[in-house]
């Protein structure tokens, strides 16, 4: 210990010669890293992988990840599309409806406020018309110029 009572500072090199421990951490993980990389390239060139590169093929299944996601996404629009289309068929057949609802509620007004025709028979004077008696005596009217007969008193 120095004067003080603080350890001196150690260089960067410890008792065997290498860098400091944080250092060799590093170091052997990333000779690990390239270890595993190789062992998963061997075990990819055995099954039939496309490329021996464990790189290579990260980077086509990310690839074709890209693509199935690229033709979800223009499925959806074309669904998308369709949908909105059949909406506004949907919307223009409701109109077309309404517009032939209106024109019948329209005409239906017209006809309700318009006066009764009332389809009355021409049933002459009456002088023409002769009450008569039936066989069962009930009365009944006989109309000698247009030869019809009726049950109710027609004057």
């Amino acid at each position: 210990m120095s004067r003080a009572g603080v350890a001196p500072a150690r260089s960067r090199v410890d008792v065997h010669g290498t860098r400091d421990a944080t250092s060799r951490r590093e170091l052997q993980r990333l000779v690990q890293q390239r270890v595993d990389e190789q062992e998963l390239a061997a075990t990819l060139a055995t099954k039939g992988a496309p490329e021996a590169d464990a790189g290579a093929w990260t980077k086509t299944k990310e690839q074709e990840v890209m693509e199935a996601m690229k033709a979800q996404l223009a499925q959806e629009k074309l669904d998308k599309q369709a949908m909105q289309d059949q909406i506004a068929m949907e919307q223009e057949e409701k109109a077309r409806l309404q517009g032939e609802l209106d024109a019948a509620n329209v005409k239906a007004e017209k006809r309700a406020k318009s006066p009764k025709k009332e389809k009355k028979e021409d049933m002459g004077d009456a002088a023409d018309w002769k009450k008569c008696t039936a066989k069962s005596g009930k009365p009944f009217w006989y109309n000698k110029k247009t030869k019809k007969s009726v049950w109710k008193d027609p004057t």
